[in-house]
């Protein structure tokens, strides 16, 4: 019943069941990791698994113009790259599977258009889309993009949840608990609150939570890629910047740089 719920609330951004399961249970594996995770932007000496996001990262710098782009066609345009990057990973069948989901999704939506009209289908899906990209990646990018990068998958460092309204969190299924996810990922949302409140409590020196307003403004501010494990490069003025928990104060109005890249 889960899968098929999945699939249909997965179905507007393109993502199939099949792709979505491999593509985040290797995220889950390798959080952080400069290397393996497919949600990283890579270091500044080594390009990210997924190709776009290589491309995107030469102008993903401190107040880019682009952060808008990356929020309003982040996630369905990542999961196109998906089907390319991690065809490396997957068996032949699976390669199958999750090409033969995407292709149908796809025609799926583009019969819509020529049935409804092109003008119809762009109020009725497209810009929708763009909407419901906008709120996911409002907290997608808040996720892990100001967390410093790790060889060993470790919840608490390598993640960060965001705090909102209580109604929004109810809406959303308590979406913005992301250390918590990662921490017990089987657990039902309707716990994460306690989860994080005994968190708190455990490792207060190390649980990673902030407004989700702060975050934003922060993962705007910041650029994306990494000079190490701990810092962050701009690629067009070589500023460097710490990640949480490694210099970076997001409770600064100005977040400034940790100086210029040695």
């Amino acid at each position: 019943m889960g899968g098929v719920l999945g699939t249909v609330c997965f179905a507007p951004l393109l993502i199939g069941p099949h792709l979505w399961m491999i593509s985040h249970n290797i995220h889950h594996a390798h959080t952080q990791h400069p290397l393996h995770d497919p949600d990283t932007w890579g270091t500044i000496d080594r390009a990210p698994v997924d190709s776009i996001m290589g491309f995107l990262r030469h102008f993903i710098n401190s107040r880019s113009p682009v952060f808008p782009f990356l929020l309003t066609a982040g996630v369905t345009g990542h999961t196109v790259a998906l089907l390319f990057v991690m065809r490396r990973r997957m068996s032949a069948r699976q390669r199958l599977v999750t090409l033969t989901e995407f292709s149908i999704l796809l025609v799926c939506w583009f019969s819509l258009g020529f049935w409804l009209g092109w003008i119809n289908f762009l109020f009725f899906y497209l810009i929708p889309l763009l909407i419901a990209n906008l709120i996911i990646n409002s907290f997608v990018v808040t996720n892990h993009y100001l967390n410093p990068l790790c060889e060993a998958c470790d919840p608490l460092a390598a993640s960060l949840t965001v705090t909102t309204s209580r109604w929004i969190e109810r809406l959303l299924l308590n979406f913005n608990y992301h250390a918590e996810h990662h921490l017990l990922p089987g657990m039902s949302p309707k716990y994460a609150p306690e989860i994080a409140r005994i968190l708190r409590e455990l490792w207060p020196d190390r649980y990673q939570q902030m407004p989700h307003w702060r975050a934003l403004l922060a993962v705007w501010r910041t650029p994306r890629v990494y000079l190490d494990h701990f810092h962050l490069i701009d690629f067009r003025r070589g500023d460097v910047y710490g990640t949480l928990g490694h210099g970076l104060d997001t409770t600064r109005k100005n977040l400034g740089s940790g100086g210029k890249r040695p």
